[in-house]
């Protein structure tokens, strides 16, 4: 990913790492821009030792975080998001508190309570740190009750549910069509976790409780169109929290709230579903596109199966697990993806950017 980065020397270290910050890890060349990179995790967590492949085909261990004893090897210590839930109290308090009189650069993107997040700060005071503030909050919400025209392409990346590895074909989208030459901006579904500007969180007011679904819908609007005058990209990806809509009447996520709103504020000209890791067929694509039309206005252009599937046994339970299986579905219908790839090797990014350049929305460099 190109441009609009932070070119340091700095020796960072983050934790806790799992699933939900390897994409970062992936497709972003944050090892290439600093001077080391150290990812920590709890004693026991799935990828505590393991070797998992990142950027630019390199490779990094993650490491357990009760062996690291010594601070003086890092410059920044950076606390980020988990799947993995984690103690406040006993694991994230003290590390900052090292960190703090070690006078390190304290980076905290991790989703904390109001009264956890003062105790952070309250320690960085003590010893006389600060916690840096790693992105700039949009400029407040304001509007007039017009949905404005978009001009730029806008590509839809959604789920079927939550746990479909949504973020992955983001910056997976992100990065492929940055290297086909296009100025991409993207609106991740979540908290943004590295020092990529072209990369934006998902919006405060979008989760904010005194607007309504109704103001949500106009401010997103207007969210996008001043992105677009101000940035002026070729290409804008937005990923869309949440779920399509219920998995059943005990799972119900959100119920499909975010796509309804994102979908009313924005038209998109390209749209990519995620599906749990299953065997699919046409029948089962055909009866999701009528839902996608008809509850949303939205023509899925292609289907991503993810390395997620659900454990069924969960499903009659109130909290569902989840697995991860490497292995290929065979026989994928048309226009069905899995690893960003289809039954005869074509790439999803290529087949955004014919799709696009078809329509006449886009001129090809």
């Amino acid at each position: 990913m190109g441009g609009g980065t932070r070119m340091t020397n700095e020796r960072l270290m983050i934790f806790p790492v799992d699933g939900e910050y390897l994409p970062f890890l992936k497709y972003s060349d944050l090892l290439e821009r600093k001077s080391s990179v150290a990812c920590y995790a709890p004693k026991g967590w799935f990828y505590v030792n393991k070797t998992i492949s990142v950027y630019d085909k390199r490779t990094l261990t993650v490491k357990d975080i009760s062996e690291c004893t010594d601070f003086s090897e890092f410059d920044t210590v950076w606390i980020v998001n988990s799947n993995g839930e984690i103690d406040f109290s006993s694991t994230i308090l003290p590390i900052i508190e090292q960190a703090a009189k070690e006078k390190k650069t304290i980076r905290i993107t991790r989703a904390l309570t109001a009264e956890e997040y003062y105790e952070c700060s309250q320690l960085c005071k003590t010893y006389g740190t600060l916690i840096e503030s790693q992105e700039r909050e949009p400029a407040s919400p304001d509007y007039t009750p017009t949905i404005l025209r978009i001009q730029t392409p806008i590509v839809f990346v959604f789920g079927m549910f939550e746990h479909t590895e949504k973020l992955d074909t983001i910056l997976y989208l992100h990065q492929g069509i940055g290297q086909a030459g296009y100025k991409v901006k993207t609106i991740l579904t979540r908290k943004n976790e590295t020092d990529l500007d072209e990369l934006i969180s998902f919006p405060n007011f979008m989760q904010a409780k005194q607007y309504s679904v109704t103001d949500k819908i106009f401010l997103f609007n207007h969210f996008i169109r001043r992105l677009e005058l101000e940035e002026k990209p070729d290409i804008m990806i937005i990923g869309l929290p949440g779920e399509m809509m219920p998995l059943d009447e005990r799972h119900n996520g959100n119920f499909g709230v975010f796509p309804y709103i994102i979908s009313n504020a924005v038209h998109c000209d390209y749209a990519v579903m995620k599906l749990f890791h299953n065997f699919y067929d046409q029948s089962f694509a055909d009866q999701l596109q009528e839902i996608a039309k008809y509850k949303f206005e939205i023509d899925i252009n292609a289907f991503a199966v993810s390395n997620s599937l659900i454990d069924a046994a969960s499903i009659s339970t109130s909290a569902l697990r989840f697995y991860v299986s490497e292995k290929r579905p065979a026989q994928l219908p048309r226009n069905f993806y899995f690893d960003h790839t289809d039954n005869s090797g074509n790439s999803l990014c290529e087949h955004l950017i014919e799709t696009l350049q078809m329509l006449g929305n886009y001129i090809a460099i």
